[in-house]
């Protein structure tokens, strides 16, 4: 054994996960979002396109964080981490944002980043527990 822990590269994205669980941030995003799509597509700038784009691969990046299976063993009768970043996604409208970004065909350059995040949300869901 070389002493090097193979989940050390992982824990500094787990807690960065966990903060925008408990956090405003999506609050923030959903904001944010929203503004920028009440500009509509010909209206908004190259700067404001890139930040819809940002937004949307930070949010992607942070649900692409894996979950701690050891902590989720702890909360077998608690929300995970991953539970509560996804209620903080729906509760702040960001998941409604994200179905308008795929409905619509001036925005069908977010179509693709839009479904891997809805596909993200539901990674850690079994198909029993979904139905």
């Amino acid at each position: 054994s070389s002493g090097i822990n193979a989940e050390w590269p992982l824990r500094p994205g787990r807690h960065y996960k966990s903060q925008f669980a408990i956090s405003n941030v999506m609050k923030v995003f959903s904001s944010h979002l929203g503004r920028l799509l009440e500009i509509g597509k010909s209206n908004r700038t190259d700067d404001d396109d890139l930040m819809l784009e940002r937004i949307l691969i930070i949010i992607r990046n942070i649900l692409h964080v894996p979950s701690d299976s050891y902590e989720d063993e702890q909360l077998q009768n608690s929300l995970s981490v991953h539970d509560k970043l996804v209620l903080s996604i729906v509760e702040f409208g960001v998941t409604d944002l994200l179905f308008y970004l795929c409905g619509n065909r001036d925005e069908e350059q977010h179509c693709l980043l839009c479904m891997e995040i809805i596909s993200l949300i539901f990674r850690d869901f079994n198909a029993s527990t979904l139905a």
